[in-house]
C-alpha cells in the first residue's frame, strides 16, 4: 500500500462478512495518519470493501478526527467489530460524534 511522504496507512482489521445471497466480502479497516505543517499527526478512518478476488468494491474515509492514535485505534476497533460498511462510514461517525463528518 502507497502512502504519500507526510501520510502513514496503519492496517487495523480485516472481517469477513456475506451479503444477503451468501456471496463473501472483506472489510477491511485502516488509519490513515497525516502529518501538518507543525509535525502533529491527524487521524482519519478508512473503510474497503473487497470481493473475493481482492477487486475494491467500495472505499469511504472520514476526515481526520483525532490525534490520538490510542483514541483512532480504539475507534477504528470497535467499528470492525461491527462490521461497519463503506457505506454507513459517514453515519456512524456522525452519531458517534452527534455532529456531521464530512469529507473535503
Amino acid at each position: 500500500m502507497t502512502a504519500s511522504k507526510n501520510q502513514q496507512i496503519i492496517s487495523i482489521s480485516q472481517e469477513l462478512i456475506h451479503t444477503e445471497d451468501g456471496n463473501p466480502l472483506t472489510l477491511e479497516y485502516f488509519l490513515v495518519g497525516t502529518t501538518g505543517q507543525e509535525g502533529e499527526t491527524l487521524y482519519k478512518l478508512r473503510v474497503d470493501m473487497r470481493n473475493p478476488g481482492g477487486d475494491l468494491l467500495e472505499r469511504e474515509e472520514t476526515r481526520p478526527f483525532t490525534g490520538s492514535l490510542q483514541e483512532a485505534t480504539a475507534l477504528a476497533e470497535t467499528f470492525a467489530k461491527g462490521t461497519v460498511t463503506p457505506c454507513v462510514l459517514q453515519e456512524m461517525m456522525e452519531e458517534w460524534f452527534e455532529e456531521p463528518v464530512l469529507v473535503s
